[in-house]
């Protein structure tokens, strides 16, 4: 299969082997035609290409040859007396003067390997200066006496037209310059006679002179040819133009007219088609005849015969010991095959060739044996009609080859044997890869630096027609090579030349380091040639990267800046360019709107505080007559997004800088394209004066990811779109980055916003808020709202991440008739997180409103409290309905009491219980304690004395002491009212009992009482306790209605999602069905404490005692322990605080069979069935935990030790006591358990441990470790 470079490669060797003629010229022609600077060898030269029709017939006849031109050789005499190294430019030299137009890098099919062979075949893609230099290398050879393809055919000589005596001045040229033909040369060729006319400053004459026609005479029958040049007249420069003529480089042909040009080409076409042709026509029949004769003849037997030919003698002046005469037969044959190559007759040249190749064999001539095998071979090329195409060929080079190197002196001749059998293979598809083979050989070898380039680049073309990618990869790699030789010789345009075509394989591929390689050197020599707009992108790549070192990259980026700056220069009006630095993904730009809820940001990352506090907000109630909460729970159809006027749009973006070096971005802003709404209009699109943009500036530390935020403000209605940030890198480059177009559910930062009219603005401070509280303590602080938007609000609703931390009097007052009621409460007003915030009038612009706002410190820890609001505008037709605004804010709690409660029976009244309180001050300063409480349901309270030895009224507690206090609890005769025990420091021997509804918080501090008095409230905690009492009711009448019990069912009901449907509105509390779900565990009470310290108020709350009945006392055998349960608990609340998680955000609960009587331990074990029902409470994070049944013989650390009462009853435990779960949100999971008793008695089942793991909700990426023992009393009595 044959290609382009086929066609290419025959027509070098068809026009680099033409016929030569000498030329000869006087003085006088030579100063005729200096006058143009020029010679006439020169300008003869010009026409060497003779485009002129010529037809003749072949030798044998067989064939008629039509040609539409012919080459020539025009020669001087010098030339023929120099070597080929002489006579050859250096290859730096021609690779220079090439006006092929380079291929720059951004024109390259980059990345698609098929489409690069494709643009290599249509020949564009070549070495631009490969041809030339292979067509100078031929023609350059030099002459010698094997071939004589540089012999002249004819003699061309000139004479000026003012010789007195032409005939005798043609005789003495050919005389003079006899001397310089070698001795190899037939000196009786043909005469081409020419006379030179110069016109310059006279007329052309028409008619020959008198001599010229007596030179006719004398010369015929050959032809005489007149040439007129110097026809234009002489320009007559401007004076004071003078000075810049002479500064001026000289002019070529100042003086030659079209006419001239015409004569001068005539010439030489007339003497090539009408004597040259003719000539070699002629003697290539008398040398053809002669040859025939003379193989007919004795001597050629005797050759035949012992393989010698009687021609030869000895030439002690040449480069081989074996010469043959221009008489001889072999000489006579070499010039025939030579002429018969020249006039295009192959088939005789190419029998000549391999006739003469076996003389010069036989003869031991290895000289001419390398030039009649290597004319050979190329005469079987040219003739095309080689049964195994190129093999033939290939085989006759590499003999040629051979012979060359036997012989000194002829290193050109070689190389040309080289290039000549390299092309060959290149030109064939099968045989590439011997090419490439071929040429690397020849590259490894080569002494000559460009010439190793230039056989590196064959080498690497021949590679790229191979299918495969390791071929491809062989290309790329030899095309580098090449460059870095181009580079070293400062050829850059080579250099980027073939880089460029590398980079066409190595683009998009993961070799880092060549690609860094690539982009760099490409970005400087295409710089070096001027071409800033490729140097500047190919830098863009380069940064892009990323993967080199700290200094390499500092280097990167000052060439870069160079580079943009004079990119700038050349293009002072050419848009702002894409910078690679910094790296921004669209995907995680963010735009923050104020309306936004949480989860229309858009982005995934939304608080999860804020997201539940945003569905309980709008999922309460809505006031009938607020007309703006109605309006906001509409069902919304349009869901765009919504700005609002002269309110700030941000716009977060992370900004990663990949480099080793900081980066300095100065000048940031957004790109925003922005449309004005007008009445009936569409809007139009100019964005001047519609938005404000407000520059910032950064620095990115070395491989740092930084989020930036962008601000914009829309001053007029209509919709803004933002496509990107401009920047000054360093101060100097002002580029840009577009975000782009993303699409999916994570790009909703990047869609068209719309902007809408004036909003209210609500801000929301708080005043007096506290750093620091202490646990339990009470503080008052005011929430103010001040409107800072340019219409009035009309409403507003609050949500609290921790609602039991704070109270609100007008809130509590207003929905204090719901809490007196139980039967009105539903699962949706157990949400407490949601108020309603009353307004007397609408909140106007510039005002502000206060709401006083009580705080106890709930828990200890570092709190971070989140609020949402919830306002509407008094507008009528108001696009937006509502607005949200967040708040946070920050508290530290620090301990102040800790509380462990001892219970147990009386041993002396029957029905009484005694109750231990250990108090311990943890706090920094001494405290006070106001009042002791003692509240439940079905118990009355009485304190005794405390552990100090002195008098009740002793309520004082050191830094870091303790004091017990004990009570005797005793059971209510009249069940129906909760009552209370307080213990009043005012009168301490009294114990007063008062019902909750009565209870109320005295005065006793100044403190409290200014803030009372000048806020028109004191502390609600009649609110609180009702609410405690009212939900501990709740929880059993939840039990009683869904079969569960302990904090579980309870936490269930309060904290489920799903919508529970019952047939009535309003739910009947049967304390005879709660009389019957009752279990031992079911009798609480409570503790409340309030402290004093300097000017710190505090309440403390210990919930949830467990009390063991007096019937069940008294059923105990005679021989039973006194069950006595300690408790150690924290203040807690039984409030809803769905964010608030004080240990773990799960709940134990223990079921069994509580009593076995009369079981026979004769035999075996009494075995019980034991259910642990775990639930996770937490409404937002999963729990992993594992929990194991402990051994009798494991310990039990000291902190927990002591909650145990000693000694006690020892029991075992039977089948898996360990298991592992996973809980969802609000998932509960039951655990079979089988306890083993060996004996009668009260067994407390409480030795269970769980290790639990669970993610912060306040930080999702930080989990948390609890490791609990449980402390819940579960007695199980065995009779």
């Amino acid at each position: 299969m044959e290609d382009s470079s086929s066609s290419g490669l025959r027509y070098l060797l068809g026009n680099c082997f033409a016929p030569s003629i000498l030329v000869l010229t006087t003085k006088e022609v030579e100063e005729a035609c200096l006058k143009n600077k020029v010679t006439f060898l020169s300008l003869l030269s010009l026409f060497s290409k003779v485009q002129k029709k010529i037809t003749y017939r072949l030798v044998n006849g067989s064939k008629t040859i039509r040609r539409e031109y012919i080459s020539v050789n025009c020669l001087s005499p010098e030339m023929l007396s120099q070597s080929s190294s002489r006579r050859l430019p250096p290859p730096q030299v021609i690779a220079r003067c090439t006006d092929e137009q380079n291929l720059s890098p951004d024109q390259l099919p980059i990345g698609d390997v098929k489409k690069l062979q494709a643009f290599l075949k249509s020949g564009r893609f070549q070495t631009p200066w490969f041809d030339r230099y292979c067509w100078q290398f031929f023609k350059s050879v030099g002459c010698s006496e094997h071939e004589v393809f540089d012999h002249p055919v004819a003699v061309m000589m000139v004479t000026s037209s003012n010789d007195p005596e032409p005939f005798k001045t043609y005789q003495s040229l050919f005389t003079t310059h006899k001397s310089s033909i070698p001795n190899y040369m037939d000196q009786f060729v043909l005469k081409i006679y020419v006379v030179l006319q110069d016109c310059y400053g006279i007329q052309p004459v028409k008619l020959p002179a008198p001599q010229h026609v007596e030179l006719k005479q004398r010369l015929f029958p050959a032809q005489i040819h007149f040439v007129n040049i110097n026809s234009l007249p002489e320009l007559r420069p401007i004076p004071q133009y003078l000075n810049l003529l002479e500064q001026a480089p000289p002019v070529q042909a100042s003086y030659l007219s079209n006419s001239d040009w015409e004569s001068v080409s005539e010439l030489l076409g007339s003497a090539v088609s009408e004597e040259m042709i003719n000539y070699m026509k002629a003697e290539i029949n008398n040398i053809n005849q002669e040859v025939e004769r003379q193989r007919s003849g004795i001597g050629h037997k005797f050759k035949m015969w012992f393989g010698k030919s009687l021609g030869p003698k000895k030439n002690d002046g040449g480069a081989d010991a074996l010469r043959y005469e221009l008489n001889s037969l072999e000489f006579q044959q070499r010039r025939l095959a030579d002429w018969a190559y020249m006039l295009e007759d192959y088939w005789l040249a190419h029998k000549t060739y391999k006739s003469l190749s076996e003389v010069y064999h036989s003869d031991n001539s290895p000289l001419w044996e390398a030039g009649a095998l290597e004319m050979q071979a190329v005469s079987s090329f040219m003739m095309g009609a080689t049964p195994s195409p190129i093999r033939e060929e290939d085989t006759l080079l590499d003999q040629a080859e051979k012979c060359y190197t036997r012989v000194q002196g002829t290193q050109y001749h070689t190389r040309r044997c080289q290039k000549i059998r390299g092309m060959m293979l290149s030109s064939w598809f099968k045989d590439r890869i011997r090419a490439a083979q071929f040429y690397a050989f020849l590259g490894d070898r080569e002494s000559t630096v460009i010439l190793r380039a230039l056989y590196l680049e064959q080498a690497a073309y021949s590679y790229l027609q191979l299918p495969g990618r390791v071929a491809h990869r062989k290309f790329a790699f030899r095309m580098i090579l090449a460059a870095e030789i181009f580079e070293q010789l400062s050829l850059v345009d080579h250099a980027v030349r073939c880089l460029s075509q590398a980079y066409c394989i190595y683009a998009n591929q993961d070799w880092s380091a060549i690609d860094d390689q690539l982009h760099f050197k490409i970005a400087r020599f295409s710089f070096l040639l001027g071409r800033v707009d490729v140097a500047a992108s190919f830098m863009y790549k380069l940064l892009a990267s990323n993967s080199q070192s700290a200094p390499l990259q500092n280097q990167y980026i000052r060439e870069y800046i160079h580079i943009e700056n004079a990119y700038k220069k050349l293009n002072p009006n050419k848009q702002i360019l894409d910078v690679p630095l910094p790296v921004i993904d669209t995907k995680k730009v963010k735009i923050r709107l104020r309306d936004d809820s949480d989860e229309g940001s858009g982005k995934g990352d939304q608080d999860p505080v804020f997201k539940v506090l945003e569905e309980d907000i709008e999922s309460l109630g809505i006031p009938k007559d607020k007309r703006s909460f109605t309006l906001f729970l509409r069902k919304k159809k349009n869901k765009s997004r919504m700005a609002i006027v002269n309110e700030n749009i941000f716009v977060e973006t992370e900004m990663h800088n990949p480099l080793n070096v900081p980066l300095q971005l100065t000048d940031m802003r957004l790109i925003c394209e922005a449309t004005e709404k007008k009445n009936g209009d569409s809007g139009s699109s100019s964005s001047s004066g519609k938005y404000e943009v407000i520059p910032c500036d950064t620095l990115l530390a070395p491989l740092s990811v930084k989020n930036v935020l962008f601000a914009i403000k829309p001053l007029c209605q209509g919709t803004i779109a933002i496509k990107g940030i401009t920047f000054k890198l360093f101060g100097q480059v002002e580029g840009k980055r577009l975000f782009g177009i993303a699409t999916g559910t994570n790009s909703k930062g990047l869609e068209v916003i719309q902007v809408c009219e004036e909003m209210p603005l609500l801000t929301p401070s708080f005043i007096d808020w506290p750093s620091q509280l202490h646990h339990g303590e009470l503080c008052p602080i005011t929430l103010r709202l001040l409107n800072n938007g340019q219409t009035a609000i009309s409403s507003i609703r609050m949500s609290m991440s921790h609602p039991g931390f704070f109270s609100i009097p007008q809130f509590n007052q207003s929905v204090l008739d719901l809490w007196s009621r139980f039967e009105d409460i539903t699962e949706s007003n157990l949400h407490l997180s949601t108020i309603e915030i009353p307004l007397k009038e609408n909140l106007r612009p510039s005002n502000s409103i206060d709401v006083p706002i009580w705080i106890r410190a709930f828990n200890t820890g570092h709190h971070h409290f989140k609020f949402l609001f919830r306002y509407t505008s008094d507008a009528v037709n108001s696009t937006i309905p509502s607005r949200i605004q967040r708040a946070v804010a920050s508290m530290e709690i620090l301990p102040s009491l800790n509380i462990n409660t001892m219970i147990y029976p009386s041993q002396l009244m029957a029905g009484h219980w005694m109750v231990g309180m250990e108090v311990e001050n943890l706090a920094s300063t001494k405290i006070d304690l106001s009042q002791l409480q003692i509240i439940g349901k079905y118990w009355e309270g009485k304190f005794i004395s405390s552990t100090t030895g002195e008098d009740v009224k002793n309520m004082s507690i050191d830094v870091g002491k303790k004091v017990i206090y004990f009570c005797n609890l005793s059971l209510l005769e009249n069940n129906e009212c909760p009552t209370a025990s307080v213990i009043n420091k005012e009168k301490p021997e009294e114990t007063v009992q008062i019902s909750l509804e009565n209870y109320q918080l005295q005065y006793s501090t100044p403190f409290l009482k200014d803030f009372g008095e000048k806020n028109g409230h004191a502390f609600p905690l009649y609110d609180n306790l009702y609410r405690e009492r009212v939900l501990m009711e709740g929880k059993n009448h939840i039990l009683a209605t869904h079969g569960k019990t302990g904090t579980a069912g309870f936490a269930a009901f309060v904290s489920s999602d799903e919508k529970k449907q019952t047939s009535s509105d309003q739910v009947e509390f049967d304390k005879k069905t709660i009389e019957n779900a009752q279990t031992i565990h079911n009798h609480f009470v409570h503790l409340m404490l309030t402290w004093r310290s300097n000017e710190k108020v505090g309440q403390f709350n210990h919930i949830n005692i467990s009390l063991l009945p007096p019937q069940t006392t008294n059923n105990l055998p005679q021989n039973a322990p006194i069950p006595v349960t300690r408790q150690r608990t924290k203040s807690t609340s039984l409030l809803p605080n769905v964010f608030v998680e004080e240990s773990v955000p799960l709940t134990l609960t223990l079921e069994s069979i509580t009593e076995i009587q009369n079981f026979q331990f004769n035999n075996s074990f009494c075995q019980v069935p034991i259910s642990v029902i775990v639930m996770n409470i937490s409404p937002i994070s999963s729990v992993d935990f594992e929990i194991e049944a402990l051994k009798p013989s494991d310990a039990l650390p000291d902190n927990y030790a002591r909650l145990y009462t000693l000694p006690q009853k020892r029991y075992f435990w039977s089948g898996v006591t360990s298991y592992q779960h996973t809980l969802a949100p609000k998932q509960s999971v039951t655990i079979q358990l089988t306890a083993v008793f060996t004996s009668p008695g009260t067994y407390n089942i409480n030795r269970l441990k769980l290790n639990a793991h669970s993610p912060d909700p306040l930080n999702p990426k930080h989990i948390k470790d609890y490791l609990i023992y449980s402390t819940t009393s579960h007695l199980v009595i065995v009779t």
